[in-house]
């Protein structure tokens, strides 16, 4: 909770975004505190205490350059006298004369406080105290202050409020909604899929996941409908919070508690937000099946409550799961889909990450230029509405199309924009995927010591922030460019390290990709039989979780190693089978594999000639 001492704070440091729907609520409140001119009321409502301070923080920095000084009283929860005087007395002598804004927080606890006395919250036998002599004293609050007045209330007391105190409300100037409604600022997860880095997310970082985790141990998962609707919220803001900071095993269990809290008071959206959130951390912990099942509840129950832009929004995260099963025909089928629906209900945030996904998918298939065309389509949606995260992301993965077409000037180019976009925002991770995205441009120059500066540079903010698969993602890069220096022993401890993270956190895609960095390490030492033990580990886990492409790459690297071994025919019965997948999938390293094995066989001929 805020502290209860009033003043101006020295300015704190930049705070990540609020989301794309709690920013345009966000940017109306400080237009009101800065047109306004003597007494104004407003309310200002919010679903966690997290998002409250989150707000106010930032209010006051951004008051700054509007010559606003921001104070916020706290009313007691025992609070039973004069709401004026309370107010006058916790601000400085000089208040009244400045060009301030209050805001005041504490009036829940309040009107909580006399509904459980009562036996229920906000009873219908009559007005709360408190909110009643709020309406009574209306012209007496507007006489006594020369400054916008803000009360910060919890959806519930504001509906008490607009209730009982409806002469008060006629007094009100303006609304400012920062509910986390269940598709809004706890949205349906839009899994941002970049080409070597994963989701651009939205993270609070490790102070806001310590607050909610505060604010749902004071709320228990027993009570009343209205404890309950509060727990369900954060439980979902929380899950979020985990699932962008890379720890989808503790995004999983606390979606999994808001799906049965949903589930028991019926409440259709935010069992929607929950099923939506559950086919994410399944995605990510490489479970697809799972995924597919979850995510396909969610798909029925936004058609059975008419949620088109909530259809489109998994549609697309479908479409990502078979994406990442190398499906990519029916990957295609569902992002089309996906953004169709997401231009029809005019959802840009979706339309741009639609055209996102296809980008990546065109590029699976190697069609990089297609795939260029589809990341420029999205970037222009993102500068259009002036999504910044969503701007770094595409300028990140256009960088990586053209990598992949070998122009790395422009592909440089591209992720030093979008590092600079991300510092700028203050957005630490998405400054760690442009940095990594660096050390890998530089890696392909030969320039294995700057990629690693820069390899470095993005695992130390990863770490800063807690984004364990940013840094698992981070270990084997560096690996990589270690192994390119002939460091071995260096990089097998980065895999080593890679591998332990990848476990921990449930990571079985980058599980796979670590033991498969291990069996080349061991192919490049000739420990050809360790290298195969790993890569066989490799194979167990692309083909549990439905990795075609990984399990293609598995069986290639291990023929490379079973030929090393001398076992020519069972190196080219593993390289046909890497062979058939990668025509299956349409994979563009198909020709690299086939002309090995013509290689292998015109060997076998020769000898037996």
């Amino acid at each position: 909770m805020p502290s209860k001492e009033p003043g101006v704070l020295s300015p704190p440091p930049p705070l990540p975004e609020l989301g794309q729907e709690l920013e345009s609520a966000y940017e109306r409140l400080v237009s009101f505190l800065e047109v306004s001119s003597g007494f104004k009321l407003a309310i200002a409502t919010f679903s966690a205490p997290s998002i409250r301070e989150r707000v106010i923080t930032r209010v006051r920095q951004d008051a700054r350059r509007l010559d606003v000084a921001v104070y916020y009283v706290d009313i007691e929860p025992n609070f039973a006298g004069d709401f004026v005087r309370a107010v006058k007395e916790k601000l400085p002598a000089a208040g009244n004369g400045e060009h301030l804004a209050v805001f005041v927080t504490g009036i829940d606890s309040v009107i909580y406080k006399y509904g459980q006395a009562a036996g229920s919250f906000a009873p219908r036998s009559g007005p709360t105290p408190f909110v009643a002599q709020l309406n009574f004293d209306r012209e007496r609050i507007a006489a006594s202050f020369s400054f916008p007045l803000v009360l910060c209330l919890e959806p519930e007391t504001y509906k008490v409020l607009l209730r009982d105190a409806v002469d008060l409300n006629q007094w009100v100037s303006g609304h400012f909604d920062f509910e986390a409604a269940p598709a809004e600022a706890v949205p349906l997860p839009l899994i941002r899929v970049s080409s070597q880095h994963g989701e651009a997310a939205r993270s609070g970082g490790p102070v806001d996941v310590q607050r909610l985790l505060q604010e749902i141990e004071q709320t228990p998962p027993t009570g009343d409908v209205t404890a309950l609707q509060k727990r369900l919220t954060l439980l979902l803001l929380l899950g979020n919070r985990y699932v962008q900071g890379g720890d989808f095993r503790h995004g999983r269990a606390h979606f999994s508690e808001a799906l049965q809290i949903s589930r028991k008071l019926g409440a259709r959206s935010f069992e929607l937000a929950a099923l939506a959130g559950l086919g994410l951390s399944c995605h990510r912990l490489g479970d697809a099946s799972s995924a597919i099942v979850y995510y396909g509840e969610a798909l029925q129950i936004s058609r059975e409550i008419g949620d088109r832009r909530a259809e489109g929004r998994v549609l697309g995260n479908v479409g990502l799961v078979y994406l990442d099963k190398a499906d990519t025909h029916r990957a295609i089928e569902h992002l089309e889909q996906a953004l169709r629906l997401a231009r029809e209900v005019e959802d840009a945030r979706a339309e741009a990450a639609g055209l996102d996904g296809l980008g990546i998918a065109y590029a699976r298939l190697g069609e990089v230029r297609r795939s260029l065309q589809q990341y420029q389509q999205a970037l222009d949606v993102a500068r259009r509405i002036n999504d910044r995260s969503e701007v770094a992301n595409l300028l990140g993965n256009i960088g990586t199309a053209y990598r992949n077409l070998g122009q790395l000037r422009p592909a440089i180019e591209h992720h030093e924009e979008q590092l600079a976009i991300s510092r700028d925002a203050g957005a630490r991770r998405g400054e760690g995927h442009a940095l990594g995205s660096l050390g890998i441009d530089f890696a392909v120059l030969g320039e294995a010591r700057k990629a690693i500066e820069y390899f470095e540079a993005s695992l130390t903010i990863h770490r800063e922030i807690g984004d364990r698969w940013g840094e698992a993602q981070d270990l084997g890069n560096l690996g990589l460019a270690h192994a390119a220096l002939g460091q071995t022993q260096l990089a097998m401890e980065c895999y080593q390290d890679q591998l332990a993270i990848t476990r921990e956190i449930g990571d079985r895609l980058g599980e796979g990709q670590a033991l498969g960095n291990l069996g080349s390490a061991y192919h490049s030492l000739g420990e050809y039989t360790r290298a195969i033990e790993y890569y066989d580990q490799d194979l167990d886990v692309v083909r549990a979780i439905g990795d075609r492409r990984g399990e293609g790459t598995a069986l290639f690297n291990k023929s490379l190693t079973l030929e090393r071994l001398g076992q020519r025919k069972n190196a080219i019965e593993n390289a046909e089978a890497a062979l058939r997948i990668y025509e299956q999938i349409e994979a563009p390293y198909a020709a690299e594999v086939r002309k090995k094995i013509e290689e292998w066989r015109e060997s076998v001929d020769r000898a037996i000639g």
